[in-house]
């Protein structure tokens, strides 16, 4: 379930006009018992999201195949199903503002799933997900899901969660909302799981971009058709390179490894 919206993601961090948003895929995801954590660095700042499953239920991970891996939820009373999602920024809690979680009901029932505070109380529409159902739960009331200190995903029929996963969870770190001004003036940027880089910035569509050596050797120009754009550096040997954005009115290097 991985996408490339018309914004950016990202285990993933994103950019738009409006605000900034970190999306987990949970491709590198660990597991401790009942607890899931995926860790993101975005410009240079790391950020943790951890996922605690139930009561002390053991946390799991779905593969698809592909690679491509999701929250698993398990059966049980409803205590058991709650996956309580949780960030650290740099060491320290962080409140967050919820956006979206993709979801996949690979059951033969319809089951009824919520996101909510840590009290239950819902933040965005009760979603009912029919049987081999593939979608996004989305926040109806963006006022009642911001600068929370963690939320739940929980289900309201019995044994709800088994082969239902989710995928793909945004939330908007509350630190980067203060600094929205500031930081949409930079290129936003991260590698993602190929080591690729991809960057994001409101006016990137048509900017040039070129990779360098630390010599100065050009290796790479490219012309951005997006104004989230991914640039291919997997035939790069291991070393450190540099990335030069040039758009209409500032020209942004960033420094990168492969």
């Amino acid at each position: 379930m991985k996408h490339l919206y018309s914004f950016l993601i990202f285990a993933i961090f994103t950019i738009t006009a409006q605000a900034q948003y970190i999306e987990f895929d949970f491709d590198n995801a660990t597991i401790n018992g009942n607890t899931v954590t995926q860790d993101v660095t975005v410009n240079g700042i790391g950020y943790r999201l951890t996922a605690v499953h139930g009561s002390n239920s053991t946390a799991a991970l779905f593969d698809d195949g592909t690679g491509d891996l999701s929250l698993r939820g398990t059966g049980g009373s409803r205590p058991e199903q709650n996956w309580t999602i949780s960030l650290i920024k740099a060491g320290s809690a962080e409140n967050f503002d919820f956006v979206s979680v993709d979801y996949f009901n690979n059951s033969g029932s319809t089951h009824t799933f919520i996101v909510g505070d840590s009290n239950n109380n819902a933040i965005s529409a009760q979603t009912n997900i029919p049987p081999s159902d593939a979608g996004t739960i989305l926040v109806a009331t963006p006022a009642n899901a911001t600068n929370l200190p963690s939320c739940l995903i929980f289900g309201l029929t019995f044994f709800a969660t088994t082969d239902t996963y989710f995928d793909n969870l945004s939330i908007r770190p509350v630190s980067l909302l203060s600094n929205e001004d500031e930081t949409l003036e930079s290129v936003q940027y991260f590698q993602n799981s190929q080591q690729n880089l991809v960057l994001s910035h409101r006016e990137l569509e048509g900017a040039t971009i070129e990779i360098m050596n630390l010599n100065g050797q050009l290796l790479t120009s490219t012309t951005a058709d997006a104004i989230d754009y991914v640039v291919d550096v997997a035939n790069l040997a291991s070393g450190l390179y540099v990335a030069r954005v040039t758009m209409d009115d500032q020209v942004e290097t960033i420094k990168f490894i492969r």
